[in-house]
């Protein structure tokens, strides 16, 4: 991912999303900064989140560990973690803050909440 400067500029995601359900479920108060850091601590990937600039990572810090999901494009990819639902609040313009290089995608969602409502399948 080359170098951004604000989330805004990160790029979007297109396209229908598979999450595959891990049964992994953050602290109560954890922030979407608090999955980077377990990304990065805990899991060793730290390398995927090189390009967050310290501003971007008090803007996660300030977001609902809820607002960022791992998903990917294809349901084969997702079904390696888990049972497999199709992913429908991820807002206007997700953006991508990581990708894993095996067809996964870590998402921070556009809409904090998404009205069921107002749900759709990405296109």
């Amino acid at each position: 991912m080359g170098f951004v400067k604000t989330l805004k500029t990160l790029p979007n995601y297109n396209g229908k999303a598979y999450r595959g359900d891990t049964g992994f479920t953050p602290r109560r108060n954890a922030t979407a900064l608090d999955v980077v850091k377990f990304e990065e601590d805990e899991l060793g990937n730290a390398t995927d989140f090189m390009h967050l600039t310290l501003d971007m990572r008090k803007e996660l810090g300030r977001r609902r560990a809820k607002d960022v999901v791992w998903m990917a494009n294809e349901k084969s990819v997702a079904e390696r973690y888990g049972v497999v639902d199709l992913v429908y609040d991820l807002g206007d313009n997700p953006k991508i803050i990581a990708t894993d290089g095996d067809g996964g995608f870590l998402v921070l969602k556009d809409k904090i909440e998404c009205p069921a409502s107002q749900r759709k399948y990405l296109r």
